[in-house]
């Protein structure tokens, strides 16, 4: 065997140790990659409680509600608290101070179940937090909350898409509200997008654009893409209103020669969503509402378009369009299901009692060459608007044992529009304040009366006329069940 010469031998040497070099590394790296994933951030908290069913974080005070909403909020912290049990335990009177909504935006939302132990939260405000999303719960997803009393509280944003609710501002895929109320609280969002584009260019200008105002606002719950349930929720001496208007001016103008064309174009677009439980819902699967009243409330909407485009010299172009749509109802503002998907919309042992349900909707558009304007209002005593989304869907509304009392101007409008009815002859309307009942169908059927101001339900007895007066004696012998 010859001879290996030193700079062979080195040179062996040398890819040897850079190979074992570079099996070392990839080793080293295989192993790095394979660690898991850090846990997310610890965070820390004065509450007691584990956050289980059975040991729910126990909340006392505003501080600690405050801590919540922190936590929550932040995006390092948020997966620690999700899925969780809160549980509060004490009254909580906030005394005019400001409450962080929990829960800010989707990709920090509350996930859980809040259970305020039948305890209040009183005198604050939701109004100086960056969030479009305001209510107790600004952005709740698959989340309970049940047993919470809002009382005196103020909750409004003034801003383009904002959505705000007594107990939730938005929600997404689930939401159940259980043995809720909110009471004698300010719930609104009132604001003026607009624009201005001006051109002045020598030869020829253009000038255009559009703008757009939309805002959803709930008793209980502001928007609500999903399913969503309530459940023995009340809203009394409440104010729910919406007024946006959306305006855009374009001015183009050619300042040298009196042959260069300019062009000039405004659109506006101007949108409220009012209801006294749900201002706007979207779901593929099922809206219920069960045991529940709103009871006298102010539940407003208006919306106002208005748009204004001129281009100079006389032979430019110019195209103005303005549209406005309002919806008010006196338990859902709008509704309508997912694509090719089939929605019910329940409504049972209900009522709406001296409610003051309106809207209002215009608009405005001027050009020289062309314009297109349009306002639609939809106002229903009991749901503005139920409708179904493009594809071969059908939505239905069911309404069970349903009373609505006097004080909603003599509409007698279950919905501002629906796709279709069922049950209607189980749904009764006092309109008259003196006891009348009627429905849309030939039967007359009375589940309900007012005995001391109270809504009573009956056990289905028919009756062969309306106008009957019964006693409170009579009545229980009857089978009504006070709610």
């Amino acid at each position: 065997m010859g001879k290996v010469s030193k700079g062979k031998l080195l040179l062996c040497v040398s890819i040897f140790l850079v190979s074992m070099l570079c099996a070392g590394l990839g080793l080293l790296c295989t192993e790095i990659y394979a660690m898991p994933l850090a846990e997310p951030l610890a965070a820390t908290h004065t509450w007691s409680g584990s956050g289980t069913q059975t040991d729910p974080y126990l909340i006392s005070n505003s501080d600690q509600l405050k801590e919540l909403a922190d936590l929550v909020n932040s995006k390092s912290t948020n997966p620690t608290y999700a899925n969780k049990y809160y549980k509060q335990t004490a009254d909580i009177d906030l005394n005019g101070g400001s409450l962080e909504p929990i829960g800010d935006y989707y990709n920090t939302p509350f996930k859980g179940n809040y259970n305020g132990g039948g305890y209040s939260i009183s005198n604050f405000d939701v109004t100086t937090y960056s969030s479009t999303c305001m209510g107790f719960i600004g952005y709740a997803s698959n989340a309970t909350i049940e047993n919470v009393s809002i009382i005196s509280a103020s909750i409004s944003k003034n801003k383009d898409g904002s959505c705000i609710g007594g107990i939730v501002g938005s929600a997404y895929n689930s939401l159940v509200l259980r043995n809720c109320s909110v009471v004698n609280s300010d719930l609104s969002s009132s604001f003026v997008e607009e624009q201005v584009d001006n051109d002045y260019s020598e030869n020829g200008a253009y000038a255009g654009g559009e703008t757009s105002a939309e805002a959803y606002v709930g008793g209980l719950v502001g928007y609500c893409y999903g399913s969503i349930e309530i459940e023995d929720c009340s809203v009394q001496s409440s104010s729910i209103s919406i007024i946006v208007k959306s305006a855009f001016e374009a001015l183009a103008e050619s300042t040298e020669s009196d042959y260069a064309e300019s062009e000039a174009e405004a659109g506006a677009y101007a949108y409220a969503y009012t209801g006294g439980f749900v201002g706007w819902v979207k779901s593929g699967s099922s809206i219920k509402i069960y045991g529940s009243m709103v009871g006298n409330c102010e539940i407003y909407g208006e919306s106002y378009a208005y748009a204004y485009a001129e281009a100079f010299p006389e032979r430019s172009y110019s195209n103005a369009y303005a549209y406005s749509k309002t919806y008010v109802g006196g338990i859902i503002g709008y509704a309508y299901n997912g694509y090719r998907t089939n929605l019910v919309v329940e409504i049972d042992e209900c009522c709406v009692l001296n409610c003051d349900i309106n809207g209002d909707a215009d608009s405005f558009a001027y050009a020289y060459s062309s314009t297109d304007e349009g306002s639609d209002v939809y106002v229903g005593d009991l749901v503005g608007y139920v409708g179904y989304d493009l594809g071969y869907s059908d939505v239905t509304i069911q309404l069970f044992d349903i009373m609505i009392t006097a004080g909603v101007d003599g509409r007698n409008d279950l919905a501002g529009y629906c796709e279709r009815y069922d049950n209607l002859e189980r749904v009764v309307v006092d309109v008259k304040d003196d006891n009348i009942y009627y429905t849309a169908s030939d039967y007359y059927y009375e589940n309900w009366a007012l005995v001391n101001n109270k809504p009573l339900l009956k056990k289905f007895f028919w009756i062969a006329e309306f106008g009957d007066e019964f006693s409170y004696e009579e009545l229980e012998i009857l089978g009504y069940q006070e709610i």
